[in-house]
C-alpha cells in the first residue's frame, strides 16, 4: 500500500498536517504495517496563491498512492482523491505520522466521507475522527 501524508517535517516522527501543509511523505507500507519513507518533498501548493488543496492534491496523484492521511481537507482536494478512487483518512492535526499510518493500516481509522472545511479554508469544522 503506498501512502501520501501531508506533515509539518520529513520524517515519521513529525507531526499530521492539513492538505496544503508544508510537507510531503510518500510512504510503501507492507500489510503487516512496516513503513518506509520512498519520496519527501516540500509541498508545492505552500506557495499557491489560490487552491491550494486542489494543487496539493494534483501533485501527490502523480505519485500513485492508495490512500492520503492529512488533518483536514477541502471539497476541491477531496473531489481530485475521490475521482481516483484515492482513500483519505483524516487524523487530529499534530498526530504523529507513524502512529496515523499505523492506525491507516490496521483499519482503525475511517476513510474521510467529506471535507472539514468549505472552498476558500472558512471556518474549520471539528469532523476529524479521534484516535482514542
Amino acid at each position: 500500500m503506498r501512502i501520501a501524508v501531508v506533515s509539518n517535517c520529513k520524517m515519521l516522527q513529525c507531526g499530521v498536517e492539513g492538505i496544503d501543509g508544508s510537507n510531503i511523505l510518500i510512504l510503501e507500507c507492507s500489510r503487516e504495517g512496516n513503513c518506509r519513507i520512498i519520496n519527501s518533498f516540500t509541498n508545492p501548493a505552500v506557495k499557491a496563491i489560490r487552491k491550494r488543496g486542489k494543487a496539493a492534491a494534483l501533485t501527490i496523484v502523480r505519485y500513485s498512492v492508495d490512500a492520503v492521511i492529512v488533518s483536514d481537507i477541502g471539497p476541491g482536494a477531496l473531489e481530485e482523491f475521490k475521482a481516483r478512487s484515492i482513500k483519505v483518512f483524516i487524523v487530529n492535526e499534530g498526530t504523529m505520522v507513524e502512529e496515523a499510518v499505523q492506525n491507516v493500516v490496521s483499519g482503525k481509522i475511517s476513510e474521510a466521507t467529506r471535507p472539514t472545511h468549505e472552498r476558500g479554508h472558512g471556518e474549520h469544522r471539528d469532523v476529524s475522527i479521534n484516535l482514542r
